[in-house]
């Protein structure tokens, strides 16, 4: 008898052993989690670099915008400035030396020509502002929207959490002890 009292024993010993060895190396979650861990770093400079680049940006535009203003101003200005330059001669004068009579009056028309050569220049000047503003609007619009994307990327990443996996230790040691104190009560109990 008790020859059968100690197999019984060990034979009980094996089955909640072998027991516990499949509970702790199958778990209790299923097969399919898969472990990711995700390391991730917030560059809080390169939102501040592209802030400064925008308001730079902002700033030469607001200039190139003055600049042009003012000289679509000086460009009516200078269409509507007519120069003459009339002289008029006192022919009841004698000559003078030279074989002249003497002037009376001086009135000159300049010709446009001179006028009109500013004025292509300067429409020349307006175009090439005109398309600085249109980049420097494109390239602020860009950094705009970059500054957006960052901005909205690590608000994302402070809010993700990374879920903790692994094997649990905790687990594991409170499994150890209820088998232990299992296999105390099952060998004084028999």
């Amino acid at each position: 008898m008790k020859l059968e009292t100690k197999h019984k024993e060990i034979i009980w010993c094996i089955i909640l052993s072998l027991g516990l060895i499949i509970f702790f190396a199958t778990g209790c979650k299923p097969k399919e989690i898969l472990h990711v861990r995700t390391v991730t770093t917030i560059d809080s400079t390169a939102v501040l670099k592209l802030s400064s680049e925008v308001s730079k940006l902002t700033k030469e535009n607001a200039t190139l915008k003055t600049d042009l203003e003012r000289f679509r101003e000086e460009n009516i200005r200078l269409r509507s400035e007519v120069s003459k330059h009339e002289i008029n001669y006192n022919i009841d004068a004698p000559l003078k030396p030279d074989g002249y009579y003497p002037i009376a009056s001086e009135v000159k028309t300049i010709s446009k020509t001179e006028y009109d050569r500013t004025i292509k220049e300067y429409e020349k000047v307006v175009e090439e502002l005109k398309k600085e503003i249109e980049h420097q609007e494109l390239v602020s619009t860009n950094l705009e929207q970059t500054v957006q994307k960052v901005a909205e990327e690590n608000k994302d990443l402070k809010n993700k959490t990374t879920p903790k996996t692994g094997f649990n230790f905790k687990l594991l040691l409170l499994g150890m002890v209820a088998g232990i104190i299992l296999i105390v009560f099952v060998k004084f109990r028999l």
